[in-house]
This record gives C-alpha cells, structure tokens and sequence, in this order.
C-alpha cells in the first residue's frame, strides 16, 4: 500500500477508534445513571441478572417465578449467557453486563466498516482497472505500430465513505434504544452477525462458521438469522462481480492441503442452525413451558391473534392469506416504524432491498406482532436488524457510487464520499426526532436523587 494510502487508512481507523471510545463511554454512563436513578426494573433487568449469575455458578438460567425456582427456558433459550456470565467472575455487579452490552454493540462498528471499505475499495479498484484498459486501448489505436506497454495499476482506497457508514450505525436509534432498553441475549447477536456479513466478504469460512454458529446460540429466533446467513454464504460462494477475473496459475509442485468446500460450510451453518432452532424453539422451550403455564409451547406465539396462536397457524397464514398479512403490516404505525429504519440508514438501504431478506424472520415476527413494543423501535427487538440495514446501506452506497462514476469524472471512492455525506444529513436528521443520545429527542438521564443514592 503506498504511503499516502497507509496514511489515510491510519487516520480512518484511528477515526473509528475515537467514535467507539465515545459511543462507550456515553452510552456506559447514561446507562449507569438510568440504574443509579432507580429506573430499571425487576423485569427485565432483575430477571437477566439473576439467571446470569446463576449461570455463572453452575446452575444455567436458572430463575424464580412467584415464589418457585424456575428457568428462563420457559420463554427462551439463550446459551449465549455461557460465555457471557464469566464476567461476573471479574466483576460481580449487574452494571457488568451493562457495560458488556454497550462494548458489544459498539465494537459491531469495526467489521462494518472493513466490509465496508473492502466493497468500496474494490469497486474503486475496478473502475481504475477499467479506464486504465480503456487508455491502452486508445493508445494502441492511435499509434499500431508502437508496442505499447499497459499502465501500472493505479493505487486505490476506499475514502472516507466506511466511516460516514460506522457513523451512522452508531447512529442508528434501534441501536442505541436496545443499549438503554436494560439487558437482554438479542443485542450481542450484532457484532455477531457483523463479523459473520465481514468473514464472507473477506472468504474467512471457518470463522465464518463460528460466528453464524454463535449467532444460532444467542436466542431461538436467532437460529433463523443464522439460517439466513447460510444461504448468504451459499450465494456469495459464486464469483463476486467486483473481484478480478485474472486467471491465476497454481503451482503444480506445491504441496495439495485438504480444504473443505465453502459451499459444504455454509449449507452445515444452514442445517445446523435451522435444526437448532426447532429443537430450541418446539423440544426445549414447551417442555419447560408445560410445567410454569400450563401450556406446552412458546407463549410469544400469541403475540400473533389476526393471523393465528400457534407456529403452524401463523406459517400458513403468511402462505395462505397475504390480504390479512398485507393489512396488519401496513398499519400506520408499522410503515412509521419501517421508515425510521430506512431514514436510520440515511435510505442507503433502499438501493440494496434484496439484502433486507436476509433480515425477513425477525422483521415480519415484529412487523406481524401485536405487541407494539416489537415494531415501536424503542426497545431491544429492533437489534438484530441494524447489521442487516447497515449491509444493505454499505450495498446501496456501492451501487450509487459506480454509477455515479459511470457518469461522470469522479471515481467511486469520490463519489461514495459525497453520497454519504448526503446519507449522513438524511440519517443525522432522523436521529435528532428519535436519537438517544444528547443530539437525539429520546435522550434520557434522570437525576439521582439522595433517596435513591
């Protein structure tokens, strides 16, 4: 990398860096001041902490109910909290898992903006490959008798776009919300699915494997996700349009190591995790329900009253009856919430619309939910679909800057600089009606008063 290049991806880093640190630091204080001010609650709050702990002594998610010993398998199952309860071991106080939390969604930052810039890079990379061709040709028609040589390749960089993108996924009100909305499994399956989004860009399948695996273990309806990224997998497997198509020439006294297909991994990821996600969802969870209510199944399926009360019911009227899935999703209510996700991406997204299916489960499950709380954005529901609008928008940008290009002298790096920027306002503005940080309308920082001290 020349210098120059070596220096603006320092100072791009080093950007993201500062962002993070201040994201942490904000979002720990105000949720400290939230706890401190006595505005958190036994439920949810109380019922994470205690299973946390219990997990982390041995005894996994184990709760009380009433005045019984009982387990959060009854609604969820989240092993998840494994890992996540060693931290009790270093800190043992309830604020751990707050500061956890926010480090978590903070650090999903970092494989954003490496996908990102890995796709603006690329695409900058192939227009200068393009016009370089372009030149030669031109050159070998003016003068065909004079052998010319082809240009050097011209060294290219992403620009400033990844981190207008990371900017605004830290700006993203769902994100922020989910942060201050106590302590819940769903949000740590950002990073996650961030680093499974950058490890299939990148060709890293093992690690790719991990994470898409730990995604299925953070929550049953997570295990779809991480179905989805399979597929994702599966498809991203072809040749990328952006990549080069120089054939290569493997050298035939080298020594053959035995690699599994990337196609095998990403179907084990889709298998896997939707098998996970029935034995999670109809073995594990009506098993413990049976004993606490009375009825064998998940009770969060009768969220779901139009269009039925159990899996079977809702599944076949998602297939069977689309006027009364069309009418219940097209509440005002429902589209208001849909735009904010879409303005939370500066509406980069909507250039990339094919992407946002990876994030069906969880989208249809809240925009179909009767329970507001799930398609309000104000809560921890929203989580897992910011990786997804945030890949979408880096998807969207990409294509507005190559065609951008197409059109004109600038080169994609320079025009994703200028269509972020306008990205940015777009977002920057949403944020200011439904931000949570002191830019934002939602901001909360209660006073700590000497009763609650």
């Amino acid at each position: 990398m020349p210098p120059i290049l070596s220096r603006l991806y320092a100072r791009s880093v080093g950007i993201v860096g500062g962002l993070v640190l201040v994201y942490v630091i904000f979002f720990t204080l105000n949720s400290f001041q939230i706890h401190n001010a006595l505005q958190t609650h036994t439920s949810d709050l109380g019922q994470m902490d205690l299973a946390v702990w219990n997990t982390s002594r041995g005894r996994f998610v184990q709760e009380i109910k009433g005045e019984t010993i009982s387990t959060r398998l009854t609604d969820h199952v989240e092993p998840i909290w494994i890992p996540i309860s060693l931290i009790f071991w270093l800190w043992n106080d309830v604020r751990a898992l707050m500061l956890l939390q926010t480090l978590a969604l903070a650090l999903g930052a970092w494989p954003l903006y490496l996908l990102a810039r890995s796709r603006l890079h690329r695409a900058d990379t192939a227009h200068a490959r393009s016009t370089q061709a372009r030149e030669y040709e031109k050159q070998r028609a003016r003068e065909p008798g004079v052998r010319w040589a082809p240009p050097p390749p011209r060294a290219s960089d992403a620009g400033w776009a990844p981190v207008v993108l990371v900017l605004i996924y830290l700006l993203f009100p769902a994100l922020e919300a989910a942060n201050l909305s106590e302590v819940h499994a769903i949000p740590f399956a950002v990073p996650l699915i961030l680093a499974a989004l950058w490890f299939i860009e990148s060709r890293q399948w093992w690690r790719f494997l991990a994470a898409a695996l730990l995604v299925a273990a953070v929550k049953e309806e997570a295990a779809l996700l991480a179905v989805m990224l399979g597929l994702y997998a599966l498809w991203r497997t072809r040749r990328d349009p952006l990549e080069p198509t120089q054939p290569t020439y493997p050298d035939p006294f080298a020594p053959r190591k035995r690699q599994i297909p990337p196609v095998l991994l990403a179907l084990a990821v889709v298998f896997l995790s939707l098998a996970w996600f029935y034995i999670a969802t109809f073995v594990i969870v009506p098993a413990h329900a049976a004993a606490a209510y009375g009825v064998a199944e998940s009770t969060y399926f009768q969220r779901y009253g139009p269009l039925g009360n159990s899996a079977g019911d809702i599944f076949k009227a998602l297939l069977t009856r689309p006027a009364a899935v069309w009418a219940v999703a097209t509440t005002p209510g429902r589209l208001a919430y849909l735009l904010g996700l879409f303005l939370s991406s500066g509406t980069l997204a909507l250039f990339a619309p094919e992407l946002l299916l990876l994030a069906a489960p969880v989208l249809l499950a809240n925009l179909l939910s009767t329970f507001q709380a799930q398609w309000s954005g104000e809560l921890h529901y929203s989580a897992p679909l910011v990786p997804y609008f945030m890949l979408a928008a880096t998807a969207g940008l990409t294509r507005l800057a190559v065609w951008w290009s197409r059109r004109s002298r600038l080169t994609p790096a320079a025009a994703a600089n200028r269509i972020a920027l306008l990205a940015l306002a777009v977002a920057l503005g949403f944020h200011l009606r439904a931000g949570w940080t002191p830019l934002g309308g939602n901001l909360r920082w209660p006073e700590v008063t000497p009763h609650a001290r």
